[in-house]
């Protein structure tokens, strides 16, 4: 399902980027990258979705001041190396002179949305293994 809605978001970049749309869509999904890197690594295409899904809506519906922080935030929950599509945001708002205030203010409720997704994790993981001692044997 991910595989499918990756490349009709491609599609719709290619539509509203260039003319030549049908031979850089399929240059772009036959690249090595994205095959290789989709059937081998389990969450790369739902992670690339919503990433890609928060770039297309920065750069055609930057409104969206909910929408676009809350889906690279997902991204970035999904696979934290994600985190590149935020930095490309931050260019897509500079670049159409948004305030510097708008951009502290997608930093600012973006990095709460990565908190609130990573802190059950991190949380699960100091109650199961770091909240005791690794030298001590568990007491009986």
């Amino acid at each position: 399902m991910f595989v499918l809605a990756n490349n009709y978001l491609i599609l719709l970049f290619f539509h509203q980027l260039t003319s030549k749309k049908f031979l850089l869509y399929y240059v772009a999904l036959l690249s090595p990258i994205y095959l290789t890197s989709g059937f081998s690594i389990i969450d790369y295409h739902a992670g690339l979705f919503f990433g890609l899904l928060g770039i297309y809506l920065a750069l055609y519906f930057p409104n969206l001041k909910f929408l676009i922080p809350l889906t690279l935030a997902i991204s970035t929950g999904i696979r934290l190396s994600n985190i590149i599509f935020i930095f490309v945001a931050l260019v897509i708002f500079r670049r159409n002179s948004s305030e510097l205030k708008l951009i502290v203010r997608f930093l600012f409720t973006t990095g709460i949305f990565i908190f609130l997704i990573y802190l059950p994790g991190y949380i699960s993981l100091w109650n199961s293994t770091l909240s005791t001692p690794l030298f001590y044997p568990p007491s009986p």
